[in-house]
């Protein structure tokens, strides 16, 4: 018993394995660990620091180890522990005593300087079990636990400008890790009309942290956080910077909020927020439509009766004074119409797919029609590049009528698709009008792939020989009732980009 008593005492007071690098005290953890002392735990750092003592462990019992007593121990708390009671540079006090004028830091001081605490001056000779050569890796180590006061006061106590505010909490949100840190920040700027006055014109440090704390939290969370900043700022009375809202409607479409999206796209409406294209695409490839369901991985899928509300109109909502998304579209800019249409066409909406055909069909923008600047040698337009692009979500929509429909009244030829809105074409050949030789080589080209399926589903191989051929059984990994089944699924076969049903 009395060994494993000295094995657990030698265990709890032994220094961490990470002290021996060059970290901040204040992040070393004290909880139920025995000594002198201990004024505070990590999580009350930043708190009123109280008088609350646990009995001194510095006499051990004598231990009896094989028949051999041991004499009497003295127990010394690891320097970082003290260090970490003691020290006085916390980010987050100096932060609030520079912006604010607060007096926290002295408190400590006044707290470490009573008679009722009895600190001992460390050396390296009375370091307990660190080493010595960690002492030269922590600054002051070996120095009075008070004896920067002077110092603290001398570089806390400075009237501070509008530029200097700004850099101050600039610094700070540029170490911010998780939403904690961010929250933390913004409370203690918040208290004075000065500093959160400054705190507004510093939109891109704080979304530059919100987006460093996506790899601890979801974007849910992130979402939550830039909600309670707005909400303290419009509680102040302050103003909310534009680029706010286009941030906000990215991690609301993200996480999939439809109350966040109804929000957002009305403050956008209502400041005359200006949603540019490269956000109003962003925004919409936030929906995760792509066929390679990158996107699905992180938060999954949209819901599509409420996909089609951000798109349509909100149930309830005035048409006259319209904020959805759609309120937001200009079609004469390809940015904007390139997303848009696709985004129709994964939801299914065929009707208002359609009316967007019927439209670019008639417009100026089509007639005025121009060479693209990247397209030297195919030869591509604006005219021929919007008609591609809607017979292929046309394709995308399950509407293989109407896609063959725009493929016979333009100028899109076989050779323009890509390879798979060539085979989802030739799945129904009915409806083509005119047949020429790229449209006899796709629909051969279709027969190959899928005879190459059967083929692997039964396990044979075809090899030829001059002018025969035969085939060869082969080991295959997938299991020919998968393969069977994935054959017969109705094209096209895309599983990912689609909101849910």
């Amino acid at each position: 018993m009395t060994r494993r008593i000295a094995h657990s005492l030698s265990y709890y007071c032994r220094p961490r394995s990470h002290c021996s690098a060059r970290v901040d005290p204040l992040e070393l953890p004290v909880n139920g660990i025995g000594g002198r002392g201990l004024l505070t735990t990590r999580r009350a750092t930043f708190a009123t620091v109280t008088e609350t003592r646990i009995p001194e462990a510095t006499n051990l019992v004598e231990l009896s180890r094989d028949g051999v007593d041991l004499k009497d121990e003295t127990v010394v708390l690891p320097l970082s522990i003290t260090l970490h009671q003691a020290r006085l540079h916390s980010p987050l006090d100096e932060l609030r005593d520079r912006l604010l004028g607060g007096c926290r830091a002295q408190q400590r001081f006044a707290h470490l300087r009573s008679p009722e605490l009895s600190w001992q001056k460390f050396t390296p000779v009375a370091l307990g079990r660190v080493k010595f050569e960690e002492v030269h890796l922590i600054p002051n180590a070996n120095k009075p636990i008070w004896e920067n006061a002077e110092e603290h006061r001398a570089r806390v106590y400075q009237e501070l400008g509008k530029k200097a505010m700004r850099k101050l909490m600039r610094e700070q949100f540029m170490r911010c890790r998780t939403p904690r840190d961010i929250l933390q920040i913004v409370a203690v700027a918040m208290q004075k009309r000065e500093t959160a006055v400054q705190l507004t014109h510093l939109q891109s440090p704080i979304m530059a942290a919100l987006y460093r704390t996506r790899n601890v939290v979801s974007d849910l969370d992130v979402l939550s956080v830039l909600n309670v900043i707005i909400n303290r700022f419009r509680q102040a009375g302050l103003t909310v910077s534009h680029e706010y809202i286009p941030f906000g409607l990215r991690f609301a479409a993200r996480a999939r909020s439809l109350p966040a999206m109804k929000r957002y796209l009305k403050d956008a409406k209502e400041m005359g927020v200006r949603v540019s294209g490269r956000a109003f695409r962003s925004i919409i490839a936030k929906f995760s439509i792509g066929i390679r369901g990158f996107g699905e991985i992180r938060n999954g899928r949209w819901k599509k009766d409420q996909l089609l509300q951000v798109l349509l109109g909100f149930e309830g909502m005035d048409p006259e004074a319209a904020y959805n998304l759609g309120a937001f579209l200009k079609r004469d800019d390809w940015v904007y119409f390139h997303g848009w249409v696709a985004v129709l066409a994964r939801c299914k909406a065929t009707k208002e797919l359609w009316r967007e055909w019927e439209w670019w069909r008639d417009s100026e923008e089509r007639r005025n029609e121009r060479k693209l600047s990247n397209s030297s040698t195919s030869g591509l337009t604006t005219k021929l590049r919007g008609d591609i692009w809607f017979v292929e979500q046309l394709l995308f929509a399950g509407e293989h009528e109407r896609a063959w429909q725009v493929f016979n009244e333009t100028d899109v030829k076989m050779s323009h698709m890509s390879a798979n809105a060539r085979t989802w074409l030739m799945d129904h050949p009915e409806y083509a009008k005119e047949w020429d030789e790229s449209m006899k080589q796709a629909l051969m080209n279709k027969y190959v792939k899928e005879l190459e399926k059967i083929e692997q589903a039964l396990g044979v191989k075809w090899i030829s020989k001059h002018n025969h051929g035969y085939h060869s059984t082969e080991k295959h990994g997938d299991e020919a009732e998968e393969v069977l089944e994935m054959l017969s699924e109705p094209p096209p076969h895309v599983r990912h980009g689609y909101p849910e049903e």
